[in-house]
């Protein structure tokens, strides 16, 4: 083993050129291994060899930011297509109806569902009145409506009576037929009815037409 520190004691001769050019006092602020390899490199008249650098990692991809979108605009992300006919002020979330629509009942009259309030009650959202829906044994035999609307996949609900009010704005764009569209707002005075719209004068109704009439019907999701 190398010594640490020198003394006043002679060094013996075999001992005393080698030790004679290294610097014992780095060796108390500095790892030994590294005072002396360095010191001994210097006496042979060479240099320690430059670490090499690794390389730089590459700087991370940006976030594209967020799309936005206004009333009237098509939308197609994560596999969702619609017409967006309401949005949030800053235009990153909002409401989509649906391109494709049918003709299907409220409620299926084989099964006197028609007949039955079921609290399906929201003006405003339609998610809500779809969950009520769905918690009844057979659900997708007694409303076909609603049915349809789910079979277009996750987060897809019939519109509540407010929210096909703000469809009818768009009526154009939709090309939607000048006929009833079902809400999924059931009426509270009848309970054999549910709220609907004309989309040829928007006006709203409940009064007068049972739930197993055939009107046209869109699907409408969040985004």
């Amino acid at each position: 083993m190398l010594p640490y520190l020198i003394d006043n004691t002679p060094l013996p001769s075999g001992l005393e050129l080698v030790f004679s050019s290294i610097n014992w006092r780095n060796i108390k602020e500095h790892p030994i291994e590294t005072v002396l390899v360095d010191d001994i490199l210097r006496m042979l008249g060479r240099t320690r060899p430059a670490r090499k650098e690794s390389a730089p990692r590459p700087a991370p991809k940006p976030v594209p930011p967020a799309k936005t979108y206004k009333v009237g605009d098509s939308y197609d992300e994560n596999g969702k297509r619609g017409v967006v006919f309401e949005v949030s002020a800053d235009g990153k979330h909002g409401k989509i109806v649906s391109f494709n629509e049918t003709k299907l009942q409220w409620a299926n009259e084989k099964f006197d569902s028609w007949r039955e309030k079921i609290g399906a009650y929201s003006e405003t959202n339609g998610a809500v009145n779809m969950a009520v829906v769905q918690r009844i044994p057979n659900w997708r035999g007694k409303y076909p409506a609603f049915a349809w609307c789910a079979d277009l996949g996750e987060g897809w609900y019939l519109p509540a009576i407010d929210e096909l009010k703000a469809i009818y704005d768009i009526r154009n764009i939709l090309n939607a037929k000048s006929y009833e569209y079902w809400s999924s707002t059931e009426s509270k005075r009848y309970e054999f009815s549910a709220w609907y719209v004309r989309m040829y004068n928007g006006y709203t109704y409940t009064y007068d037409y049972v739930k197993f009439i055939n009107y046209y019907v869109r699907a409408v999701s969040a985004f």
